[in-house]
């Protein structure tokens, strides 16, 4: 399906994705002119997600980066700001808030989300990287050709490990992923802890050893 762009020189990806205020299947597009968006559908009229789209929903998340959750003092934070700036909340983000306090002050469900069958679209940010992973030390296997064989292209090019800290506000779960990226490519990037990032993720397996996450797609969202 033909993705809108804004000139010849404009390249444009859209993947599908998760809202990471509401939960809701919507699809995460950019371009390289900068554009970032998340729409509910693909295709005229080309309706962006409301969640994305407010400026309420931004002070949602600023302050669940701070807290980590959203309890009755900092729901009085929020609401002394949004009056200040002439804002308002909307159902959604209401039954967004509803939702946290029915929970009180209980903490956010830390999850490590394994390497699965099918290719994912993550939205998150960097909270540690670990460089040049030694993946015959990982796996304990020697330095051989038949491992080197058996790594593939971990064997052969180098390798970082990031974890990447997405907060879904809905369920009050924080899910971690370690993802490798080339140690080349991060550099370019200068990837670094705090950077918020969009990555397109796929397993890669060794035979016989403990399936990993590789990236396959980067964007990043914020410098």
């Amino acid at each position: 399906m033909s993705i809108p762009t804004h000139g010849t020189n404009c390249s444009s990806k859209a993947f599908p994705t998760n809202c990471f205020l509401c939960n809701q299947e919507v699809f995460y597009f950019f371009c390289s002119c900068g554009s970032k968006v998340l729409f509910d559908e693909l295709g005229s009229p080309w309706p962006i997600h409301r969640c994305f789209d407010d400026k309420t929903s931004s002070i949602l998340d600023n302050l669940m980066d701070v807290y980590g959750t959203i309890d009755q003092t900092t729901l009085n934070h929020l609401q002394i700001y949004a009056k200040g700036h002439q804002l308002e909340f909307n159902k959604k983000q209401l039954e967004i808030i509803e939702n946290y306090l029915k929970r009180g002050n209980k903490s956010a469900y830390h999850i490590e989300v394994k390497p699965e069958s099918s290719p994912k679209t993550v939205v998150g940010v960097i909270t540690n990287i670990n460089k040049n992973i030694n993946f015959y030390k990982r796996f304990k296997m020697p330095y051989s050709n038949i491992a080197t064989q058996l790594l593939g292209v971990l064997g052969k090019d180098k390798f970082n490990e990031i974890n990447v800290l997405v907060k879904q506000i809905i369920h009050n779960e924080v899910r971690n992923y370690k993802v490798l990226i080339p140690t080349s490519l991060s550099s370019k990037l200068s990837l670094h802890q705090k950077l918020k990032i969009a990555i397109r993720i796929d397993v890669y397996e060794v035979p016989g050893k403990p399936k990993s996450w590789i990236i396959t797609e980067i964007d990043i969202l914020d410098c």
